[in-house]
């Protein structure tokens, strides 16, 4: 799930207090909201159906309309976002996967091992996953349409090897700069700190804003990444000592060392 600490206009969409977590939804498969995601047409674009008597039992779940319906859809257009006290989804709200797969133009060694992995778990799980060569296949979930084996290897690709856990690109997290942040509120005074935590504090003193800290935050909290558990400190501790997000927590850095 994403993590909404970090984006002031995603804190003021919210109206879940205490649940820094979301997830955003369509309520059907032709609204507004879905159409943006499937107008991309890129390959691996993907849609998880959830089961909603799981959702409404153990989730918040609230409408937001960027537009306020401006496009004429009423409440059609809106996200439905499900919030969350934790960053993670339980694996038993899925119960379908349908994927565009495009074609084997389109396709490249790293997505082809990605979308390969994907249907090796879904299948452990018992998930039905569906994929298309066609967009509007996908938009419209027409399980007819969805390509046999042999058209799915085809699409694929002969990439060929076992998919291991190295086989997948390996993407740079900043959790080096996360722990960073961290230890400047942990640590009981600057003689406490390295070289690197100290330069971070002097980045604070004489810089503007948050330092990106927010966007970091947003997109490195990535369930299973390496940055994950560290992205997930700092918001427990934000909804510790209520601190709203992290232009104020930046703000208790100063005051912690003096910086102003």
């Amino acid at each position: 799930m994403s993590s909404m600490t970090g984006d002031v206009v995603e804190l003021s969409t919210s109206i879940v207090k205490g649940y820094p977590y979301y997830l955003s939804t369509a309520r059907s498969k032709h609204n507004y909201f879905a159409k943006l995601q499937y107008g991309l047409q890129r390959p691996g674009t993907t849609t998880f159906n959830l089961d909603g008597d799981i959702i409404n039992r153990h989730y918040k779940a609230t409408p937001v309309d960027y537009f306020r319906s401006g496009f004429g859809g009423g409440s059609d257009e809106t996200e439905d976002r499900i919030y969350s006290k934790k960053p993670l989804l339980p694996i038993n709200c899925v119960t379908e996967i349908h994927i565009y797969a495009g074609n084997h133009i389109l396709m490249d060694s790293t997505l082809s091992l990605k979308l390969r992995k994907v249907a090796i778990l879904a299948k452990r799980r018992g998930i039905p996953i569906y994929f298309y060569n066609h967009i509007r296949y996908l938009e419209d979930q027409n399980k007819s349409e969805a390509l046999s084996g042999k058209e799915l290897m085809t699409t694929l690709g002969k990439v060929g090897g076992e998919i291991a856990k190295n086989d997948l690109p390996q993407e740079k997290e900043p959790r080096k700069d996360l722990k960073n942040w961290i230890r400047l509120l942990t640590a009981k005074d600057v003689a406490h700190l390295t070289t690197d935590q100290k330069f971070l504090l002097m980045q604070i003193a004489n810089g503007y804003g948050d330092l990106n800290l927010g966007d970091t935050m947003m997109y490195s909290g990535k369930p299973g990444g390496k940055s994950y558990e560290y992205v997930n400190w700092l918001n427990q501790y934000m909804m510790k000592y209520k601190i709203k997000d992290t232009h104020s927590l930046v703000m208790r850095i100063r005051q912690k060392y003096d910086l102003f």
